[in-house]
């Protein structure tokens, strides 16, 4: 009775219910595509999946044969447009040790059907799982009640799990069971076995405990709410310590559509980390206590209230807290208003623990700062919370002891500065604005007086807020206008303060007020005030412009090289290298119309002033393809990447390499040997060709022909030539590589070997012989009976020959018909064994002949027979033979 009235104590201090009324409610289902189409995949391999649902949500689970870890590029489907491509790294924190199974991070999808999937690595990367887990979100009316927490959450700075739409009905064993449930029916190599159940967790969790039992201490636990079993009990820590700041790993996006990202986007990730942590991992609810999002809303995350054990950090969640930041700060940049939200949260709790947000203190036997990054824990393999967080965690600990301090830590402009009574400024205004003609740069230098009560520092600079697009560019400070100017020397109360500030006029044209923020100390905001500038538009145009080159007929690949000659009639003076420098842009424009940007971009020799001209050799790649085309050349400014003047168009020629006049080939027919080799062999075959024209054939390299030989009779397969000579003089000649791989087919042939370009002949044909030698085949049956009591049986079979045994190449047949292929996806060498799985109903009392089969081969491999241990006569079992050879 005692143990009831303290449970109904307890819940009377964490909830207090509101009336009834209509609320959205979420539910989120795990699906699970398989992506092992192929178990091995290049750096260049493109893989293609379809969702079972729309996906708002996606993470990728694998291991390999090596045990690495894999970093992925993904991109989704998005209104029937691909997205660019996105970096998916695995998660530290997720890897199953009992398995090895890994677990990506998660990105966020705009409801998509589908993605593609490409691995980032140097080599070949061999898979024995790879799966996408998609997230279905479902929203419905449900008529509930609407619980709040009663406890100093309620003060406006936390918004609590019902009002972001947390479906408490996985905080329970019931519910959680038949989500967990419907998650393994799914996939039974998920649950196969429990995280945290094994031997050497438990000795790990016992030797903490022994070592360090001041920091393992629990005050209280809750195994039930409401008469409900809770799926984890909540555990309260006797003591907080520290407060542990992680990051979700998860790049923030628009997830409603509108544009922009807000609290509406945070909660619907946040609803998926819930579903995630508590449903797919298993955690039981939310790993992190509390989650900041990037507009700084601050959201109540693991259930429990105070002190609540959370999942965040291995071996360290007992007296610690877990606060997230929504994003992935490996890529990302913590912006002003979410680290102001991380400064509030962490102030909250340090005042309530009383925690010295800059200090330190002993914790599980080490001394560290009160306030740490998930990779400062001993425990922890992880970059959380990625670099850029972990890197301002000492300015996130000032900035949290400031607002501890009672200072409004709230952003005040872009730079996320705070403000201070302590600092303020006053502004010595210039008598006339500054003036820039086009293209001009100027210094200007601005003095404040230091009104307020502390010293500047050469930390304190000007800020440009809203600075004009295209009108300027700021050359001192840090080159940008977030810092454009650093005070000269070091400034007492009531001294005036030097900045001198560099700007250079561009091309869009100014006359106004620029807007500068004087930030003291490198934090603290001041009065902004107006500096009045006029800066003259620039004019950036050509004139009597005209394209020469050197041929008007081109083959594939060949460089086109000529002359765009320009004349500068704009104000501003073109210039040769630098941010703002002028460059050549070429294109090719196809009959229909089609405009192909080249790769090919060429600097400008010289700066060109207003009135000048210029003459700018190029040197562009001819298209891989036959057709007439123009080549249109456009002048662009590098920092403005605009589009100046009309065009300048000159048309070529493209004509296929086999068809053109002025550069030829032929086959060296002396150099050039027969083909020599034996079944089931890779190699290279390499024939000569020379240069017979008398021009130099440049870019031979990027041509790739194709062998086609007579009928082979599957003898071997060729894959596309490489020229060994980029550059081929005429007269030279070089060596032309074709790799092959042999079949399990001897022979040999003579006829015409054909080098072709697509459809057509890059040169005559040559005739040689092709001879594909014999090795020696011979198996042996280590398996010579089986038993009558299974429906099926597997023999092994020793590889006692030369050839190697390839997988979907080799097979055993029985009774000369019936074929059983080799077990399994890897090759059999010579001396090693291959096991075949065959139907027993198909060995009679007698016995039945084997014979081993090599594809493309007539004749097989003898095996001898294979007998039936019975005791009389056993009819032919049809259910086996059925499963393992169907009848179609």
């Amino acid at each position: 009775m005692r143990k009831a009235l303290a449970f109904l104590l307890v819940f009377a201090l964490l909830w207090s219910i509101v009336p009834a009324r209509f609320s959205v409610q979420y539910s989120v289902q795990a699906h699970f595509t398989d992506l092992t189409q192929s178990y091995t995949f290049t750096p260049h391999s493109v893989l293609t999946a379809e969702f079972p649902a729309p996906a708002s949500s996606l993470a990728l689970t694998y291991s390999t044969t090596s045990g690495d870890e894999i970093d992925f590029l993904v991109r989704y489907l998005e209104a029937g447009t691909w997205s660019d491509w996105e970096v998916l790294h695995t998660d530290e924190d997720m890897t199953r040790e009992e398995d090895y199974k890994r677990f990506s991070e998660r990105i966020y999808l705009p409801q998509s059907p589908s993605l593609e999937l490409k691995v980032l690595a140097e080599g070949p990367v061999e898979f024995t799982h790879l799966e996408a887990i998609s997230f279905e979100t479902k929203n419905h009316i449900d008529f509930t009640l609407a619980p709040r927490r009663a406890d100093a959450l309620q003060d406006g700075l936390i918004i609590t799990r019902s009002e972001w739409g947390a479906d408490d009905k996985y905080l329970f064993a019931e519910g959680w069971n038949t989500a967990r449930d419907e998650l393994c029916a799914a996939k039974s190599w998920y649950c196969g076995s429990s995280e945290g159940s094994s031997d050497a967790i438990q000795k790990k969790a016992a030797a903490v405990a022994a070592a360090y039992p001041e920091d393992v201490k629990i005050e209280e636990r809750i195994p039930s709410v409401g008469g409900k079993e809770l799926a984890w009990a909540v555990n309260k820590s006797a003591k907080i310590r520290k407060l542990f700041v992680h990051h979700t790993a998860e790049l923030n996006k628009d997830q409603n559509g509108d544009g922009v990202i807000n609290r509406q986007d945070e909660e619907i990730a946040l609803r998926g980390i819930y579903y995630y942590h508590s449903i797919v991992r298993g955690w039981g609810d939310i790993g992190y206590n509390f989650i900041v999002g990037p507009t700084g809303n601050i959201y109540e995350g693991r259930f429990g209230g105070d002190k609540v054990v959370a999942a965040h950090a291995v071996w360290r969640n007992i007296s610690s807290i877990g606060v997230s930041a929504m994003g992935n700060f490996e890529s990302e940049t913590v912006g002003a208003n979410q680290k102001a939200g991380l400064a509030k949260i962490l102030a909250y709790l340090s005042k309530k623990y009383n925690l010295d947000p800059t200090g330190t203190s002993l914790f599980y036997g080490k001394t560290t700062d009160s306030i740490l990054g998930h990779r400062d824990s001993d425990e922890a393999a992880t970059a959380c919370p990625g670099k850029d967080l972990y890197a301002q965690l000492p300015s996130l600990r000032q900035l949290t002891k400031d607002s501890m301090s009672g200072i409004d830590v709230t952003p005040t402009g872009p730079l996320g500065t705070i403000s201070n009574a302590k600092f303020t400024s006053s502004f010595n205004p210039l008598e006339t604005p500054a003036q820039f003609g086009p293209g001009e740069t100027k210094s200007i230098t601005l003095t404040l007086v230091n009104t307020g009560t502390e010293t500047w520092d050469t930390s304190t600079f000007l800020s440009i807020v809203d600075a004009p697009k295209g009108a300027f560019r700021v050359l001192s400070g840090d080159a940008s206008a977030t810092k454009a100017a650093y005070l000269s020397s070091i400034t007492p109360p009531g001294d005036t303060g030097e900045f001198k500030l560099t700007l250079q006029n561009r091309y869009a044209g100014f006359s106004g007020n620029i807007n500068i923020l004087p930030v003291a100390g490198g934090r603290f905001a001041m009065n902004a005030f107006p500096l009045p500038v006029t800066m003259q538009k620039g004019t950036v145009a050509f004139s009597d412009a005209s394209a020469t080159q050197t041929y008007t007929s081109y083959t594939f690949g060949e460089p086109i090289r000529g002359t765009v000659r320009l004349k500068n009639s704009g104000n501003v003076t073109w210039e040769k290298s630098g941010a703002s420098s002028a460059y050549i842009e070429v294109a090719t424009s196809s009959a229909d119309g089609t405009l192909t940007p080249l790769p090919d971009r060429t600097e400008l020799p010289k700066d060109v002033a207003p009135g000048g001209f210029v003459d700018v050799p190029f040197v562009v790649t001819a298209p891989l393809r036959e057709g007439n085309f123009t080549l249109v050349f456009t002048l662009r400014i590098n920092e403005e990447a605009s589009l100046f003047g009309t065009p300048v168009r000159t048309a070529v020629s493209i004509v296929h390499p086999g068809e053109h006049s002025r550069l030829k080939l032929a086959f060296n027919p002396t150099a050039t040997a027969d083909l020599t080799t034996s079944i089931d062999a890779a190699g290279t075959y390499v024939m000569y060709v020379t240069n017979t024209s008398q021009a130099t054939w440049e870019n031979l390299s990027v041509l790739e022909p194709t062998l086609t030989l007579p009928t082979t009779a599957g003898l071997l397969t060729l894959e596309k030539g490489v020229f060994d000579a980029r550059t081929l003089e005429p007269g030279k000649t070089t060596a032309l590589r074709f790799p092959f791989q042999t079949n399990y087919v001897p022979g040999t042939f003579t006829g015409a070997f054909s080098l072709k370009i697509g459809e057509k002949d890059l040169l005559k044909p040559i005739n040689k012989t092709v001879t594909v030698a014999d090795k020696e085949l011979r198996a042996s049956l280590l398996t010579t009976s089986v038993s009558q009591k299974t429906a099926s049986s597997t023999l092994s079979v020793k590889n006692a020959g030369a050839v190697t045994w390839r997988p979907g190449k080799v097979s055993i047949l029985l009774a000369g018909t019936l074929r059983a292929p080799m077990n399994g996806d890897a090759a059999v060498s010579p001396g090693q064994t291959a096991t075949f799985t065959i139907p027993t109903g198909s060995v009679t009392a007698s016995g039945v002949q084997l014979a081993l089969s090599l594809e493309g081969r007539i004749d097989t491999i003898d095996l001898g027979l294979l007998t039936k241990k019975v005791a009389g006569a056993i009819p032919l079992d049809f259910g086996s033979f059925l499963e393992f050879f169907p009848l179609r």
